[in-house]
């Protein structure tokens, strides 16, 4: 029997029907938001025939029957086929984006009525004053497209599904994200936070040193286990990253094929992994029975997996205890890839450590750091031919 729960000023429509390959009842689920201006009576009353009419669409088959607005097309997508489809992680990113979307008139507007200019206004108002409730400012040209994706994957569903002629989002005008520079530290603050460093307790030390070493994403950093450091081949193999998601820490596949790598770690790294390893197994000695064993590098008191939070919030705290100029966890990564760049690695070895999908894509997020590489090898060749040329 289907039935109804309040989600804000929305109604969230939920039926179990029929079997998954597993077993599992399959769910299905739609969303309903009363038109303004509805007495309680009035939502009360048709509520029941919506829910009516959900179970019979379901029992008969015509699952998709009844999804008029965006938003109920963006809700049982997001609910049925995304949530097997997409990581877990990625749909609670795709329920934020939406929830902007839901609260512009794009969200009521019915799916055959959406066009182009909907879209580009929609965006406009994204990149308005106010439009970051957290800061207060604007929202970057990267955090526009991203909705201007998500946007653009639900309508191409529906026109998958035959409930719309074309994706409009195709033809509307998201804001260029071109000439974004990536965030990341320069040579000397590189120098300082390693000084800084030598003060702070082994565990954060080992932690912040690995991501500016290896270029680690942050989940594959609290991800990482002890079998897979190879001490003598002085490797690290990268094969699982953590995430919290819906208030749960969880383990899943690294973000892309070629995540999956084997990384070499240097000298200077390796041998402050070991001296963390003794300070850990001091840790556990001490916790006795309350230790949980994981075998992961970096855990709470009780062994049990580090929230990946942890990680950023020490790093601001240190950056601000110190008096240094904020920089994002994430930029260490860049900082990574910045300090290989300069020193003549070739991309595809540079990609490799930091596991893109292909050395394309390296290229495109330093194109900057590749440029000025650009130039420092042009103006190299022209003082090797002035020099030949006075020699003469």
């Amino acid at each position: 029997m289907a039935y109804a729960r309040r989600k804000n000023n929305s109604y969230e429509l939920r039926m179990s029907w029929g079997r998954n390959p597993d077993g599992s009842q399959k769910m299905y689920s739609r969303t309903w938001r009363p038109p303004e201006g509805m007495s309680e009576k009035q939502i009360e009353k048709e509520l029941k025939s919506q829910l009516k009419n959900f179970e019979s669409d379901i029992k008969s088959g015509r699952k998709v029957t009844g999804v008029s607005t965006f938003e109920e097309m963006a809700e049982y997508w997001l609910n049925n086929e995304g949530k097997a489809k997409l990581a877990p992680k990625t749909v609670e990113r795709y329920k934020s984006l939406l929830q902007r979307v839901y609260d512009s008139k794009i969200g009521s507007t019915k799916l055959i009525n959406i066009n182009q200019m909907d879209l580009n206004d929609f965006y406009h108002l994204l990149a308005e004053p106010g439009s970051n409730k957290n800061t207060g400012g604007t929202l970057s040209n990267k955090t526009i497209r991203e909705h201007h994706n998500v946007i653009s994957k639900v309508l191409e569903v529906a026109w998958k599904w035959g409930l719309v002629e074309e994706n409009v989002a195709k033809r509307a005008d998201p804001p260029s994200s071109e000439g974004h520079e990536t965030e990341c530290l320069n040579e000397d603050e590189v120098i300082e936070i390693f000084r800084l460093l030598e003060n702070e307790p082994v565990n954060y030390r080992t932690m912040i040193t690995m991501l500016i070493m290896l270029g680690l994403r942050r989940g594959e950093l609290c991800g990482l286990e002890w079998k897979d450091i190879d001490f003598e081949k002085k490797t690290m193999y990268i094969c699982r990253s953590s995430q919290y998601v819906n208030g749960k820490i969880i383990t899943k596949e690294p973000k892309t094929v070629n995540s999956r790598r084997v990384l070499t770690i240097d000298d200077y790294t390796l041998d402050l992994i070991k001296e963390y390893k003794v300070w850990q197994d001091q840790k556990i000695a001490e916790a006795g029975r309350i230790w949980q064993d994981c075998d992961r590098l970096f855990t709470k008191v009780e062994g049990s997996p580090i929230h990946p939070d942890t990680v950023g919030d020490w790093w601001d705290k240190f950056q601000k205890r110190n008096g240094l100029k904020h920089h994002s966890l994430h930029s260490l990564r860049h900082t990574n890839a910045s300090l290989l760049i300069s020193r003549n690695i070739d991309v595809a070895t540079v990609s490799g450590r930091l596991g893109h999908s292909n050395p394309n894509t390296t290229l495109k997020v330093y194109s900057h750091m590749f440029r000025a590489r650009d130039i420092a090898a042009a103006q190299d060749l022209a003082a090797f031919v002035m020099n030949s040329k006075e020699a003469i």
